[in-house]
């Protein structure tokens, strides 16, 4: 067989063989403020690539009222748009002035309480809505790309009977990926977020890393359990922890 003949097999083959390419329709369950930066870049490489995206949000947001291209989804909650205003200026206060490795643990253990109670009232607006639910069904959603910052994307997509994929930039003492996506973080060579150390520490460092650590699995796994575990528990009927390894890390 010569080449040209080998070289037209080829196409042949390729032509009977393979699917079309087609775009994707992607759901977004996203999150606010500087999350919401790096997410924005990856939804705006999947629009240009021709894949529709749905941005999922509730009626409060402060970022989704002009939203370019992507289609919204919204849904109601209580709170106003105010409160959760003035909890984030709480939280960057937190983690711009205060210095002290306990108290900023203490504060920012509480801001993180507040922030669940607001953040199951947007879960509630989604997974207690069935008709929102049935209308997102009947959409045929592909797949749905959250940041685990934001609880219940993993439900949502549960809920719909689709792929979840993760995107992510960090998380407080590096603890959900340590713990969630088993990232290797010796406590005296990789730094703790937010810390501004670097791979070079002396004793003293490394100490202040290592109780980093600790502070930071302290205050996720108190938040998981008592906050979300019983929640994701109530929502599927069975016990669904936020570390429930069922989602994919962009």
């Amino acid at each position: 067989m010569g080449p040209a003949v080998r070289i037209l097999a080829f196409f042949l083959l390729q032509l009977l063989v393979s699917e079309p390419a087609l775009a994707g329709n992607v759901l977004v369950w996203p999150t606010e403020h500087s999350h919401w930066i790096n997410m924005k870049v990856i939804l705006e490489a999947l629009d240009s690539r021709g894949h529709s995206v749905t941005l999922l949000h509730s009626s409060t947001s402060p970022h989704f009222n002009n939203t370019g291209n992507f289609k919204t989804e919204n849904f109601e909650v209580s709170f106003s748009l105010e409160s959760s205003l003035n909890l984030v200026n709480d939280g960057l206060n937190i983690f711009l002035n205060e210095t002290s490795s306990m108290q900023f643990t203490l504060k920012m253990w509480d801001f993180i309480m507040k922030t669940a109670a607001l953040n199951k009232q947007m879960c509630d607006g989604v997974l207690r809505n069935e008709e929102l639910l049935d209308r997102l069904r009947q959409s045929h959603f592909d797949v749905l790309l959250s940041d685990p910052i934001m609880p219940c994307g993993d439900l949502v997509a549960d809920k719909l009977g689709i792929p979840l994929i993760y995107t992510y930039r960090a998380s407080f003492g590096n603890s959900r990926e340590r713990l969630c996506g088993q990232l290797p973080a010796p406590p005296s060579f990789v730094p703790s977020l937010p810390s501004l150390n670097t791979n070079r520490m002396g004793f003293q460092l490394r100490m202040k890393n290592f109780m980093s650590y600790v502070g930071a699995d302290l205050v996720f796994k108190e938040w998981s359990f008592l906050t979300w575990d019983s929640y994701y528990q109530e929502i599927t009927g069975i016990f669904f922890s936020q570390c429930h390894n069922r989602s994919a890390f962009v």
